[in-house]
């Protein structure tokens, strides 16, 4: 169980610079080791520096916001700003980086999110949330190509959708993780669930085709 918990991500990232047609492996390479860096850090300054609440002393609706603030919204941010103020390369490699980008950031705190819960040893944490993370970064990175695309071609009522569709995607996994924790029934979050992983897996599958292919090998972060 703890192996799929430590490799679901890495395997995803390995399958997809691999077979990614649009730049070459050595591309994301930089990426990689960034994203991966400042997951650590996340990791790192909450462990040491934020304080969360215990879900035993708190009510759903204080302990979801934690969740999503700590685990989506701030790392999502600071992944974002980190790597427009300081890669070098076209918006376009950017918006097709962040999967990669986002991945290998997720790659360490997911493990780190799912080990420092209470309930390690449940299978929700082990796999369930897991996927849940993965498939909310792999839906929030298509979508902000989509958002991205509906700007420059000056569609603002689509760009607004676009980024309403990108919170919702963030809040997803801390929503179904607060019923798991306030022992609502299976048979309410484990469907949620799922549909949420199959759609956000479609809907990927569906922007792939949308992709045209690309031999531009930029080098991110670079001075």
């Amino acid at each position: 169980m703890y192996a799929f918990l430590f490799l679901a991500v890495p395997a995803f990232l390995a399958w997809f610079c691999l077979t990614d047609k649009k730049y070459q492996f050595k591309s994301y390479i930089p990426a990689l080791i960034t994203g991966f860096l400042l997951g650590a850090v996340i990791c790192c300054v909450k462990e040491f520096l934020i304080f969360s609440p215990d879900a035993a002393n708190s009510g759903p609706a204080s302990e979801f916001l934690c969740i999503f603030i700590e685990e989506n919204l701030i790392p999502l941010l600071l992944l974002s700003a980190v790597g427009l103020l300081f890669s070098k390369d076209t918006a376009e490699y950017k918006i097709h980086a962040a999967l990669p980008y986002f991945a290998s950031a997720y790659s360490t705190m997911v493990p780190y999110f799912s080990v420092s819960c209470s309930e390690t040893e449940s299978l929700f944490m082990l796999i369930m949330s897991p996927l849940l993370t993965l498939f909310s970064v792999i839906l929030i990175c298509v979508l902000i190509k989509k958002a991205y695309l509906s700007f420059t071609k000056k569609q603002t009522v689509k760009f607004i959708l676009f980024c309403a569709a990108v919170l919702a995607a963030m809040a997803v996994p801390g929503a179904i993780r607060t019923m798991w924790m306030f022992r609502v029934s299976a048979l309410i979050y484990i469907p949620l669930a799922c549909i949420f992983i199959v759609l956000s897996f479609i809907f990927y599958i569906l922007n792939l085709n949308d992709e045209k292919k690309s031999e531009r090998q930029p080098i991110f972060m670079s001075m």
